[in-house]
């Protein structure tokens, strides 16, 4: 086959390959094998492949076109770009009084026209001035121009810009020098003294004093561990932090942190708080929000309920609370399981530490039994004979069977 003209084409060819592909078509015609150029652009590494060792040509001298096939498969996703990269320059001249036949004439032309629309397709990736413009100056030498920004004076003409500084307004300031070369975002917002990024929490563990003032990128803080709090240390006044606790710390109190009411507040996981700073070591709590979503001077902030449990005369129970200190308040309560003395299934009964003189046998005698509170557990010793209750309808004393019934614990803290 041969090439009889030379179509409107960009002459050039990209794709973003599939695992193990092969074979990349080219629609432009050329005249030799190494009149095309193959790149190959993986995870933003370009490099130009090599005839023969990474690719095939067929097609040369073809009006259609032809294919490029790769010998190794390329990876899903590269890039491949085909175009045309014939070489500038005329090999072939007619002498005086030869042979001038149409193909040879063809030929020259066709090449002409190929090297045309190679220049056009690369002079339209280059930056250009307005058509109404008459064009740029030359850029300024290579000595002039190293390690520099390109800059446009107030003509529009190119200029070599410093990097840092320069009188020029189109230059970087000096003060912006320190901003561009911030490792970080948190660095340029101190550099700038912009206000503190809120979306982010910054750690710190609980102690007698939290220094609340001690970084400037952000006014978020989550305070961990158990610690008693008594002092947010010194800082700026105006000041402001946004606290999330993530433990359980008392917060105390005192002319150092004023807390609403000038109550102490026991936190709990996930409360939030936002305070003030009036300088002088002096933080002052303008906002708390429980988890729960109970209010500060609700009495109890949190609370247990047990599961049902068996009772053993006898014997003793023990509830973990979990409530993360003493309880303020505890109920026990007997749960009917089983019909008996008038109360019926899932009928509760209030019952006290209490007993009478016979140990709790008598007719008028409570339950002897006693309630063990501690920081973690509340342990119930139950009574060595039976519990003793009032009957549901007559008001006789009567004993419970331990089968037909089980004991639950209820605290608040």
């Amino acid at each position: 086959m041969t090439i009889a003209t030379i179509p409107t084409n960009d002459r050039r060819e990209l794709y973003t390959a599939t695992a193990a592909q092969t074979v990349f078509p080219f629609d432009f015609p050329m005249y030799a094998q190494t009149d095309l150029r193959v790149r190959r652009t993986r995870a933003g590494v370009a490099v130009t492949l090599t005839l023969g060792s990474d690719y095939t040509v067929t097609g040369a001298g073809n009006q259609a076109g032809g294919s490029i096939t790769f010998t190794t498969g390329a990876l899903a996703g590269d890039q491949i770009l085909v175009e045309s990269a014939m070489p500038t320059g005329r090999t072939s001249a007619f002498t005086d009084g030869g042979d001038l036949p149409a193909a040879a004439l063809n030929s020259e032309f066709n090449r002409i026209f190929i090297t045309l629309q190679q220049q056009e397709r690369d002079g339209a990736r280059a930056l250009q001035v307005d058509a109404a413009e008459t064009g740029l100056t030359a850029l300024p030498p290579v000595v002039t121009r190293a390690n520099k920004l390109l800059g446009f004076d107030a003509s529009g003409n190119p200029i070599a810009v410093a990097a840092t500084a320069g009188p020029n307004p189109a230059t970087v300031t000096g003060f912006m020098a320190t901003v561009l070369d911030d490792g970080d975002a948190q660095t340029a917002r101190a550099t700038l003294g912009a206000a503190a990024a809120v979306n982010q929490l910054y750690g710190l563990a609980s102690a007698s004093t939290v220094d609340l003032g001690q970084w400037s990128y952000s006014e978020a803080v989550e305070i961990t561990g158990t610690v008693t709090i008594t002092s947010f240390g010194n800082a700026a006044p105006g000041l402001r932090r946004i606290v999330r606790f993530n433990g359980t710390p008392l917060l105390t109190a005192n002319a150092n942190i004023i807390l609403p009411g000038g109550n102490n507040i026991q936190t709990v996981a996930f409360d939030w708080a936002e305070f003030i700073s009036l300088g002088a070591s002096v933080w002052v709590c303008i906002d708390y929000q429980r988890y729960s979503g109970k209010a500060l001077d609700e009495t109890f902030a949190r609370a247990y309920l047990s599961t049902a449990q068996a009772i053993g005369y006898g014997g003793q129970t023990v509830f973990a609370h979990g409530l993360g200190g003493m309880p303020q308040l505890v109920q026990m309560r007997l749960v009917c399981l089983g019909v008996e003395h008038g109360y019926s299934v899932g009928d509760e009964v209030l019952i006290e530490a209490t007993a009478g003189a016979d140990g709790g046998t008598s007719a008028n005698a409570g339950p002897l039994h006693s309630v063990r509170i501690t920081a973690t557990q509340i342990i119930v010793r139950h009574p060595s004979v039976s519990y003793t209750l009032a009957h549901a309808t007559t008001g006789a004393t009567v004993n419970l069977t331990a089968t037909n019934w089980a004991i639950v614990a209820r605290a608040w803290r």
